[in-house]
């Protein structure tokens, strides 16, 4: 089984469903991956994500939208869990949420790719996270989606995509502006100093915007962690545009393993040795020692900036 989304006016059969994978941004700005291009429908509006990556239970938040979100008509005040077919209202648009059988069970129809349109880049990647301790699971309702709201913000002002949320992850990257053809891998490193440094202002940024965040219920104060990594990963550039998950290969989960690990440290801005290569000599980096993003894996040295 797979999760998809359709317009409530499109067959189901025709080509018109898209797959939601991990996450799926909904809105009007063109870097959502459900693009609907309508007035009523604001640029950021809702966000659907997988609640547990080994089960298909999915959530569907609005993003503080200015027409809001409603489930079956029922406008959202908190995120919640999405049955396995729904109707979700945006605006004056309606979509439809199902979870239709794959291979073996019935073929699913995607629109999302078309012809796979493959190149290999160089990215820098900041997966943000709130570091909430002993804070219950149900204070996060509340604050989960502005927070959200304020990653994404910062990712379209900085240039950067944002490529998915996994639980309370967010990844988004930075691409090196020339391809595999016109660098040579050995060189992609030392070109990636740009996208290096605007990574790290964004993640100092964000964790200066967490401290104006309100408290969590208990009063515990809101705080993220952020981790940097950088590497050559396949990116889907299907007819021109991005198309989640437009990133392709071990480099993703690398990363999210290492920001969960990471979380332990104090520092709240940590990365990874590759990131460090591609920043300027006189960048202050203080070693925190080596983590291991997965059984089979070289440990990675990481420190705290």
């Amino acid at each position: 089984m797979q999760a998809f989304v359709r317009l409530a006016a499109a067959q189901p059969d025709r080509g018109g469903m898209t797959e939601v994978g991990d996450s799926m941004l909904i809105g009007r700005a063109p870097a959502c991956n459900f693009v609907l291009p309508i007035h009523s429908v604001s640029r950021w509006h809702a966000l659907i994500r997988r609640i547990d990556p080994a089960k298909l239970d999915y959530e569907l938040s609005d993003l503080g939208s200015q027409n809001g979100t409603y489930l079956e008509d029922v406008r959202l005040t908190a995120p919640v869990k999405l049955p396995r077919r729904a109707v979700i209202r945006l605006g004056e648009q309606r979509l439809i949420f199902e979870t239709v059988p794959t291979a073996g069970g019935g073929a699913a129809t995607r629109s999302r790719r078309g012809e796979m349109t493959m190149i290999s880049e160089f990215v820098v990647m900041l997966v943000c996270a709130p570091r909430r301790g002993r804070v219950p699971d149900r204070f996060t309702y509340g604050a989960m989606p502005t927070w959200h709201r304020r990653v994404l913000d910062l990712a379209t002002q900085t240039g950067a995509m944002v490529e998915r949320f996994s639980g309370e992850q967010v990844l988004c990257y930075w691409a090196l502006t020339a391809t595999s053809q016109t660098v040579a891998p050995g060189q992609m490193q030392a070109e990636g100093s740009a996208e290096a440094q605007a990574a790290l202002a964004a993640a100092r940024r964000l964790v200066q915007e967490a401290g104006t965040m309100p408290p969590w219920p208990d009063g515990t104060p809101f705080s993220v962690g952020a981790l940097l990594h950088a590497g050559t990963i396949a990116l889907d550039r299907s007819n021109g545009t991005r198309q989640a998950p437009a990133l392709i290969g071990p480099l993703t989960g690398e990363a999210l393993a290492l920001e969960s690990m990471a979380s332990a440290f104090v520092s709240q801005v940590v990365c990874s040795e590759r990131v460090i290569a591609c920043l300027p000599p006189a960048t202050s980096a203080v070693p925190l020692g080596d983590l291991r993003a997965g059984a089979g894996r070289a440990p990675l040295h990481v420190f705290s900036l």
